[in-house]
């Protein structure tokens, strides 16, 4: 007797358009970061171009430069005028030789310098995502997942609102990702740990807080490769040291009391909340990344138990692309760690960016597993319950709910390209000088910053600097006017100004003009008549 026999489990269409709906959910990602990153681009290559401050950090690395290419860089802070150096001089100095080779102006060549490293480090995740993926994947599902962790690298909003900015940060990150992936690769090239220590010690002398890969690094190689990391440790160590001895001596001991003693915050909890807002806003990136870490853990676990590895060291130590895994784990927790370092008074989304840049290279990995799971690739292992539809799901919600990148478009551009102009033309015809929170203002007016509010607040607060001289000054008049950001009482005001600064500023200064971003303060009495010519051009 014939009888119709039912389709075996899984084999129906049904059943087999389920089981590629999660990857058919990753490659409509895929398109929507796509078109989010080509707006992305075009908003960027606005902002770097806009000729006025976009960050309040601007206007400082501007003047930080200005006194290093002209020796005064890390120079004592006593008295009034002063400078703070937050940071080392890699990023002034390789602004500076890109200004003196092209003759471009200082503030665009920075900007588009953190612009060109802000691409580098998104390749550079990708080449890291694509050196992690299983080997026995199709090689297509793994460059699209590292396209789209490069991807999910410029859509992450620390690290796209950074880029354009005049900011040490994005070179530190291209430095770091670039001596992460040397680090990985001096596990079956050992000779590509000095290139790796190199980049480590430019990354530190960009901005000094950039310990986290190097430690993942050799504390993997460490218990992997001994002598290679022995090797790379004593190179890390001769290089940082020449570097400092050199800057020791060219500023007299300045630059370590700069970087050691002077840049200091003030503890303020209420900073770490950019975390969960972080996390909440790439709510569809963050779950990708948990995956993705996750698969790669338990990866190494069922890689432990197939070798049959006596311990975690005998395992790594036979296993490369496991230790690879170890150390972008590790990089990751230690990351983790780091985020304490923004509870302080003034901290912003910058200290999320190696964070996010990670988050970004696991979900990668996470992608890549759900794309060959999707289409018939061999299994590389993961979590199912987490990746199935919720990751590229949450990722396509995330995607449509913030389609377009959190920059400045070029008409908020245009907009404020009156006011910025109007603030420098009347700086440029004050008579006398001229203290602002909006310092790029001052050095468009071709005059110098005598004083960066925020950090002299910090020092005050701490009794590192006398802020006497300054507030004899500003009773004394000694300034045309002075701008600030916000009124006493915004968090803004209060984090660049000190109670004895805000009183001599209201005794002092009493006449006060919303200029929009800004207020200007004067003098008692009539408004200069290069005051009243602006406002009439306003009008």
């Amino acid at each position: 007797m014939n009888r119709t026999m039912a389709p075996l489990a899984g084999s129906s269409p049904t059943r087999a358009w389920l089981r590629r709906l999660p990857g058919w959910l990753v490659l409509i990602a895929a398109a929507l970061l796509l078109l989010r990153t080509g707006l992305y681009l075009t908003m960027a290559a606005g902002a770097v171009r806009f000729p006025y401050q976009l960050d309040y950090g601007e206007g400082i690395v501007w003047e930080q430069l200005r006194r290093i290419a002209s020796g005064r860089g890390y120079a004592p802070i006593e008295g009034f005028p002063t400078i703070v150096f937050h940071y080392p001089p890699l990023y002034h100095a390789l602004t500076g030789a890109l200004v003196r080779l092209t003759g471009a102006d200082a503030l665009l060549t920075g900007r588009a310098l953190s612009f060109a490293c802000t691409l580098i480090t998104a390749g550079l995740v990708a080449r890291i995502a694509a050196l992690l993926a299983p080997r026995e994947v199709a090689r297509w599902t793994v460059w699209s997942g590292s396209g789209m962790a490069a991807l999910i690298t410029l859509g992450m909003l620390p690290t796209s609102q950074w880029s354009v900015l005049m900011r040490v940060d994005m070179l530190c990150m291209a430095l770091t990702f670039g001596g992460l992936l040397c680090g990985m690769l001096a596990l079956t090239r050992p000779r590509a740990v000095y290139l790796a220590a190199l980049l480590f010690v430019a990354a530190v002398y960009t901005k000094q807080t950039a310990l986290a890969a190097p430690a993942a690094v050799f504390g993997v190689l460490l218990i992997t490769r001994p002598r290679t990391a022995l090797a790379g440790i004593a190179a890390t160590i001769a290089l940082g040291l020449a570097a400092l001895a050199a800057l020791t001596v060219q500023t007299d001991g300045g630059f370590l009391r700069h970087i050691v003693l002077y840049n200091i915050n003030r503890v303020d909890l209420t900073s770490l909340r950019g975390i969960p807002q972080n996390i909440v806003w790439h709510f569809g990136f963050v779950l990708a990344a948990v995956a993705g870490a996750l698969g790669l853990f338990n990866r190494l676990r069922e890689s432990r138990l197939r070798l049959r590895a006596p311990s975690w060291r005998a395992h790594l130590a036979a296993a490369p692309d496991d230790a690879r895994a170890a150390v972008a784990l590790l990089h990751l927790a230690l990351a983790t760690l780091m985020l304490g370092m923004k509870a302080k008074s003034g901290a912003a989304d910058n200290y999320l960016i190696e964070w996010d840049c990670l988050l970004a290279l696991c979900g990668g990995l996470a992608l890549t597993d759900l794309l060959a799971r999707s289409f018939g690739s061999p299994r590389s292992g993961g979590l199912p319950g987490l990746q199935g539809l919720l990751v590229p799901g949450a990722l396509v919600s995330q995607l449509m709910m913030h389609p377009v990148p959190d920059i400045w478009p070029e008409v908020a551009l245009r907009a404020h390209t009156p006011e910025a102009a109007r603030l420098v033309a009347m700086i440029k015809a004050a008579p006398r000088p001229v203290i602002s929170d909006d310092m790029v203002a001052v050095l468009r007016a071709g005059k110098p910053v005598l004083i960066e509010p925020a950090i002299v607040t910090e020092l005050a607060a701490k009794g590192v600097w006398d802020e006497s001289p300054f507030v004899a000054q500003l009773r004394a008049r000694r300034f045309a006017f002075v701008v600030t950001t916000g009124l006493p009482g915004s968090m803004d005001f209060d984090n660049r100004h000190s109670p004895a600064v805000t009183a001599a500023l209201a005794e002092a200064y009493p006449v006060r003009i919303d200029a929009g971003s800004n207020y200007l303060n004067f003098p008692a009495g009539p408004l200069p008549d290069y005051v009243r010519m602006q406002e009439r051009a306003a009008r």
